[in-house]
C-alpha cells in the first residue's frame, strides 16, 4: 500500500468518525449511534495493519463511552 493510499484510508476513517460523532450529538440522548463506529472498524480492518485498527477500535470504543458521559 503507498503512502498516499493510506492517507486516504485515514481520511475516510476520520471523516466516518466525524459524521458518527455528529449524529451522536446532534440527536436527543435516546439514540445512540455508536454501532455506525463499525463501519470505519471494518475499512481499517481490510486495509490496514493490525495495530492500527487496534487504535481505530479503541477510538471507536472511547467515543462511545464518552456519549454516556457527555451526552
Amino acid at each position: 500500500m503507498t503512502k498516499n493510499e493510506r492517507g486516504l484510508i485515514y481520511g475516510l476513517i476520520t471523516g466516518g468518525f466525524a459524521v458518527v460523532m455528529t449524529l451522536e450529538y446532534l440527536t436527543p440522548p435516546e439514540y445512540v449511534f455508536g454501532y455506525l463506529y463499525t463501519g470505519t472498524i471494518l475499512l481499517a480492518n481490510s486495509r490496514l495493519t493490525r495495530k492500527a485498527v487496534f487504535g481505530v477500535t479503541l477510538a471507536a470504543a472511547g467515543l462511545t463511552l464518552l456519549n454516556l458521559f457527555r451526552p
